[in-house]
């Protein structure tokens, strides 16, 4: 009982949490391992980059090795490669927690040491979706991105018996009349866009 006690001591003490706060209710997010490594003693790098456990074989034989791969991966790229890694992936994570009813965060625990994509998978109607790479080697919380991109679409009316001339959402014209439409996109605040 004392082996079996240390044993899972040791376990815990290698893997780590992530809390993804600022979300909602009936969001799904998915955590696939794309690194894994070796966790410096302050927590803050991690060493001997070698491929996760949900990258499909020909991710790998495509890209080479883990450790250049990963060398790539910066602020300025990381949504781009999340794409990239996205289509490398195989279904297989067994790191998934769904936000309870009347909850704002969530934690996937148990992670070992790595890089991870974290995928929100399933959001509620006119929620935005939000995916990170992050490495983890220590308990993390990270912000999810809740704004949403809104699309506004107008056509121009002329001026007649009927209404004013502008901008609205209906409008009347005959066959042949040339007609001015334009859409109007507001997008998220800068910190929580990109």
């Amino acid at each position: 009982a004392m082996v079996l006690t240390m044993n899972m001591t040791a376990f815990a003490a290698d893997t780590y949490s992530i809390t993804i706060s600022n979300t909602s209710e009936d969001n799904v997010y998915k955590a696939y391992q794309i690194f894994t490594g070796t966790v410096s003693e302050d927590g803050k790098t991690l060493s001997n980059i070698e491929w996760g456990t949900d990258v499909s074989e020909a991710f790998k034989t495509d890209k080479g090795e883990a450790a250049d791969y990963a060398e790539t991966l910066t602020e300025d790229n990381a949504e781009s490669m999340a794409d990239e890694i996205k289509r490398g992936l195989e279904n297989n994570t067994n790191y998934t927690a769904t936000v309870a009813e009347g909850e704002t965060s969530v934690t996937i625990d148990n992670l070992p040491a790595g890089y991870y994509l974290i995928e929100n998978t399933t959001a509620p109607e006119g929620a935005a979706y939000t995916d990170f790479i992050l490495r983890i080697s220590y308990d993390t919380t990270v912000a999810a991105k809740v704004d949403v991109t809104t699309f506004n679409k107008e056509v121009y009316d002329d001026v007649d018996s009927s209404n004013n001339e502008g901008w609205s959402e209906t409008a009347d014209h005959g066959i042949g009349d040339t007609v001015q439409f334009r859409l109007t996109a507001t997008l998220p605040s800068s910190e929580n866009y990109g």
